[in-house]
């Protein structure tokens, strides 16, 4: 199986596991396209933004090839929680 080479570096570092490194590059895939979507679609930017919205794609395509643990359905209610985190220490930190 062709493994990343990325996730062997993260799992050398012990940083985490192959599903945290997968949940990981998928959310950051998934914000770019939706970035990417939001784009105005009239600028001379735009084929490239298609273009890098297709290789994105394909790339989560291929991401979901290694997912064993079915991240992607439970993407959103984890980084939510993630979210809720980020948003009270903000919250914690402007109060002082």
């Amino acid at each position: 199986m062709r493994q990343l080479f990325s996730l062997d570096y993260f799992l050398s570092t012990g940083q985490g596991t192959e599903k945290d490194f997968l949940a990981h590059s998928w959310h950051i895939v998934q914000k770019r396209i939706e970035h990417l979507e939001r784009k105005d679609p009239f600028s001379s930017e735009h084929p490239r933004y298609l273009s890098k919205i297709g290789k994105l794609t394909k790339f989560q395509q291929y991401l979901g090839t290694r997912d064993k643990w079915n991240i992607r359905p439970n993407d959103a209610k984890y980084f939510n929680q993630v979210a809720r985190k980020s948003v009270f220490v903000l919250m914690f930190r402007l109060e002082k």
